[in-house]
């Protein structure tokens, strides 16, 4: 999720990843959509039971 400030948050991409996988997985995005000079970022998951939880954001 990005966003030009620390409150409005909006999807920009997605990855569907392997649920409890032993395997090590790297993940990169570029965005090519900026909004602002300075941007932020999150990341939002989904738990097995259907559940979201956000990760604290990033500048």
């Amino acid at each position: 999720m990005s966003s030009a400030n620390e409150n409005t948050f909006c999807t920009i991409d997605g990855a569907d990843i392997e649920s409890n996988s032993q395997t090590l997985k790297a993940y990169s995005f570029e965005d090519v959509h900026l909004k602002g000079k300075t941007m932020y970022y999150m990341l939002r998951f989904r738990d097995n039971g259907g559940n979201w939880t956000y990760s604290n954001f990033i500048q």
